[in-house]
């Protein structure tokens, strides 16, 4: 009876330690698991901050042929944050007949016309439309013809006066400047450059419009 009972016990404590054993390998397993496997699921500040959106200033500006602009690329972050990252985007104008962009973000204005300029990064990208306007040309000089003339007293004298543009367009001004003479009584204005000649002498004839003069000599001879 004793011995069966000896060998009842043991095999109690056998199966008491071996229990025991398990639980502490299982506690051992789970405190590896906390301070391990965690970091795997975890991410540093540089993986969570990525670039978000870009935006390009000036938005939508209008510049004038010949002009540059200086264009800035700010990125937004998936932090808040933002950043420029006008020298590290790689710029782009969709129309370079209209417009052209270096690297660092210059645009130059070639032609009349609309353009879409781009900054990318990666697989980011930020856009704006530049606008070069067409330019109401100014009236920049009057050329009046003849520019000299010799005419008997009585008689009458047609000047025309060609204006000349910004643009180096021109067109016939004749009926819209103001007509003026030096010497009044020597002429007499009709209307539309047509003077006639009272009495001998010479004056300047003068054809204004807008701040802009030109003007011609006018010789009268007596009859």
């Amino acid at each position: 009876m004793r011995i069966e009972e000896g060998h009842d016990m043991r095999q109690i404590y056998s199966r008491l330690f071996l229990t025991f054993f398990y639980i502490l390998l299982f506690l051992v397993m789970v405190g590896l698991s906390s301070c391990g496997g965690g970091s795997s699921s975890s991410s540093s500040p540089s993986e969570q901050k990525k670039l978000a959106s870009i935006t390009i200033t000036p938005s939508n500006p209008a510049i004038a042929a010949g002009a540059s602009q200086q264009f800035i690329a700010t990125g937004t972050f998936s932090d808040g944050t933002t950043q420029d990252l006008t020298g590290q985007v790689a710029w782009t104008s969709f129309f370079i007949s209209v417009a052209t962009i270096t690297q660092n973000g210059m645009v130059s204005a070639i032609a009349v016309g609309q353009t879409s300029i781009s900054a990318t990064l990666g697989d980011v990208s930020g856009s704006t439309a530049l606008t070069v306007p067409a330019t109401t040309p100014m009236l920049v000089s009057i050329t009046i013809t003849p520019s000299s003339s010799t005419i008997v007293a009585g008689t009458t004298q047609q000047f025309s006066a060609t204006g000349t543009f910004s643009d180096g367009t021109t067109q016939d001004l004749t009926s819209q400047v103001s007509w003026s003479s030096s010497v009044d009584s020597n002429t007499s204005i009709v209307k539309n450059g047509i003077y006639t000649i009272i009495a001998g002498g010479s004056s300047t004839i003068t054809a204004e419009l807008g701040g802009i003069t030109g003007t011609a000599t006018l010789m009268v001879t007596p009859p």
